[in-house]
């Protein structure tokens, strides 16, 4: 009785073992998919970025913005605001930030 017992038991437990490793299998292939999936994500961003940087490359320079930064810079150098102060606001260095607020007030010169 012990053995037939033994055996029956032996039998569930390999039955358990192949559908535990059909369900991993099952997995692993849902893994692949999302990681392949997840790679096309990350090729078509990449691509993207790369086509907006094109257009914004190619555009006529009337109609090309200032990254914000700049627009940011030169909207506080224009109410009065330092080069030292900016580069602290901006955490930017101060030879960028006065180098940035030379150029805004040229532009507004213009």
């Amino acid at each position: 009785r012990n053995m037939l017992r033994s055996n029956a038991r032996i039998n569930e437990i390999q039955q358990q073992l192949v559908d535990a490793s059909e369900k991993i299998e099952k997995l692993e292939e849902i893994k692949k998919r999302f990681h392949d999936f997840n790679s096309d994500l990350q090729q078509a961003e990449i691509a993207t970025r790369v086509q907006r940087s094109r257009h914004t490359f190619h555009q006529p320079a009337e109609e090309a913005e200032p990254p914000e930064k700049y627009r940011y810079i030169q909207s506080l150098a224009r109410k009065g605001i330092g080069a030292a102060d900016i580069a602290t606001i901006l955490t930017i260095s101060t030879h960028e930030a006065d180098q940035l607020v030379k150029l805004a007030n040229l532009s507004r010169s213009d």
